[in-house]
């Protein structure tokens, strides 16, 4: 593996985790500020890359769209200073190949990758990411989340996310199809009949239809409802 695209904030930025990168044999490292620049460094590279983000709605939804585009050579790692269950599920949604928890030192403002975190991105680095990486904590969080009765809700949240819907938007997506109409459906929830069109073409233009069918066929073909 032997071309790098940070598109993060933070830790992963600094010349600490370039250096890391360095070390375990990455060639060309690009630090990107927006999707388009992401996308063209992307469209560029040849052979392996490692892609590294953060839990970001909008990053992980592009990261997404990069494994789907290229699922033999690219690689995804999240860093995040969350264990949240949510936020793991929803990056495994993505098509992430490891969530690594960062920490954030004693007396000290900024987060760190700790050594065995180090550890494990250098291997992957090294090995082409045959296998996925995890730091301890988030493996525990994703047992407990396979254990937990509410896990087909749970993953619906983490696909509802992973397609850059907001928890507003899903939860009107399940209310229109309960309610039958989207009147009904801004009822229900209490909201005004002018709110729920505009919540429909928001969530036309996440998941990329024209019309509400299309809409509410895709919603059920991926998961969502």
């Amino acid at each position: 593996m032997n071309n790098a695209l940070v598109f993060t904030k933070g830790f992963c930025r600094t010349n600490k985790f370039y250096n890391l990168l360095k070390a375990a044999g990455v060639l060309s490292i690009k630090h990107a500020n927006s999707e388009l620049e992401a996308s063209n460094f992307v469209n560029k590279v040849e052979g392996k890359l490692l892609v590294v983000t953060d839990t970001d709605i909008s990053r992980l939804k592009w990261a997404r769209i990069i494994k789907s585009q290229y699922p033999d050579h690219a690689k995804v790692i999240i860093v995040s200073k969350k264990d949240d269950k949510h936020k793991i599920l929803t990056s495994i949604v993505a098509g992430a190949d490891g969530y690594l928890l960062l920490s954030v030192p004693r007396w000290s403002r900024t987060s760190e990758l700790p050594h065995h975190e180090c550890s494990l991105v250098s291997e992957f680095v090294k090995t082409g990411g045959e296998n996925p990486i995890f730091s301890t904590q988030v493996l525990i969080t994703i047992l407990s989340a396979i254990k937990d009765k509410n896990i087909d809700e749970t993953r619906r949240r983490a696909h509802a996310a992973a397609d850059g819907l907001t928890m507003h938007q899903y939860r009107f997506l399940k209310h229109i199809a309960a309610a039958g109409s989207i009147r009904a459906a801004a009822r229900n929830m209490g909201l005004s009949v002018h709110s729920g069109p505009s919540i429909v073409r928001l969530l036309r233009r996440n998941l990329d239809v024209d019309n509400l069918p299309e809409l509410m066929l895709k919603a059920r073909s991926i998961g969502l409802i």
